[in-house]
């Protein structure tokens, strides 16, 4: 279990990225993260960590309209 706001970080170090509510209340929404993906030094660069990033960041945005 690994708690971080910083979506970079939990799409390199995790096989599922989930985003809790700030208050008590359901799971808001969750990413698999492909364990094709390799976590070396090129991590960044690799073509499919963007969109991960992307949908996390919409969730995020969606999470916050919920509140």
């Amino acid at each position: 279990l690994l708690v971080t706001h910083d979506i970079r970080e939990a799409v390199r170090m995790a096989d599922r990225v989930l985003i809790l509510p700030s208050n008590p209340g359901p799971l808001i929404a969750g990413v698999t993260v492909s364990r094709e993906i390799p976590r070396t030094t090129g991590f960044v660069t690799d073509p499919r960590v963007p969109p991960l990033e992307v949908e996390l960041h919409e969730k995020l945005g969606l999470a916050a309209k919920v509140r």
